[in-house]
């Protein structure tokens, strides 16, 4: 009977295997927001999510506020505001799956 509970231990240790090794991975199109520089404007394959009345996001350096952090990779970045009135811009991308995910990215 050991013998059993030992092979059955395995099993699920294998199927636990099997689940973390068959992740994917999430392909993003224009994963930095280059774009051109400008107030207003979400980069090419993102597209505007906040709510609807509310100013878009801004590509950035260069796209107005005075704003001249450089980019930490590429050309420009997304510059996005939080307004007193609790909005702020979002943006989105559809993932070919329809998964929700958390992103890390990197912060001016």
């Amino acid at each position: 009977m050991t013998k059993f509970y030992y092979a059955f231990f395995l099993f699920l240790l294998g199927i636990s295997f099997q689940n973390i090794a068959a992740q994917d991975t999430i392909r993003l199109t224009n994963p930095s927001f280059e774009g051109l520089p400008g107030n207003g404007l979400t980069p090419k394959g993102w597209r505007d999510c906040g709510l609807n009345g509310e100013s878009p996001p801004d590509i950035q350096p260069g796209g107005g506020f005075n704003v001249r952090t450089p980019p930490f990779e590429g050309v420009t970045y997304l510059g996005m505001v939080c307004r007193d009135n609790m909005t702020n811009e979002q943006v989105c991308q559809k993932l070919i799956r329809n998964w929700s995910r958390v992103n890390v990215i990197d912060l001016a």
